[in-house]
Parts: structure tokens; C-alpha cells; sequence
């Protein structure tokens, strides 16, 4: 009879049979794929820039009204939209990378 305390090995399942992307395989795919990527962090450049330009040159005592919103200065809403278009494409291209490669 088996005592209550002995302890049972668990068994390694070890690692999954590796599957092949698209990639791997096809070069038109592999190479449509480093375009995005290259696309993604192009945009994302891009959206720096412009929140660089929005910090810099759109002044400070402008404002505009929205209902929702009230009257905020017209300076935070492009540089609200650049930071999160930014972040959102390097986002988008890291994980379109990861997958691709």
C-alpha cells in the first residue's frame, strides 16, 4: 500500500514539434513581412516627429472647444495623438516582428 505523503514524479511532456511559419518558408512572405515592419517603425518615426513639432511650435494660449472635453488648449491634442500613434505602431511592428521572425 502507497503512503499518502509519497510524492509522485511528474513526467517532462517536453518542448512542442516546432512548426514552420509562412515565413520560414516563403520568400515572398518573409519579404512582405520585413516591408510592414519597416512600414510600422517608418510611421512611428513619423509620429515623433510630429509630436516634436507640436511641443515646439503650437503655442500654448490657443484653445479650442469640444463639448465633452470643455475647452482644452489646442497644443495637448496633437501631441496626445502623435505619442499614441506612436505607440501604437512600434507596438504593432515589435509584435508583427516577433511573429515574422
Amino acid at each position: 500500500m502507497s503512503d499518502s505523503r509519497d510524492i509522485e514524479l511528474i513526467k517532462d511532456p517536453g518542448l512542442p514539434e516546432h512548426v514552420h511559419r509562412s515565413t520560414d518558408i516563403d520568400p515572398k512572405a518573409a519579404k512582405r513581412a520585413e516591408r510592414q515592419i519597416a512600414i510600422l517603425f517608418a510611421l512611428s518615426c513619423i509620429g515623433t516627429l510630429l509630436l516634436i513639432y507640436s511641443y515646439i511650435f503650437i503655442s500654448d494660449e490657443t484653445f479650442i472647444f469640444i463639448p465633452v472635453l470643455g475647452e482644452p488648449t489646442i497644443a495637448c491634442f496633437p501631441a496626445f495623438s502623435c505619442k499614441a500613434m506612436t505607440m501604437m505602431l512600434r507596438s504593432t511592428a515589435s509584435k508583427t516582428c516577433s511573429k515574422a521572425s
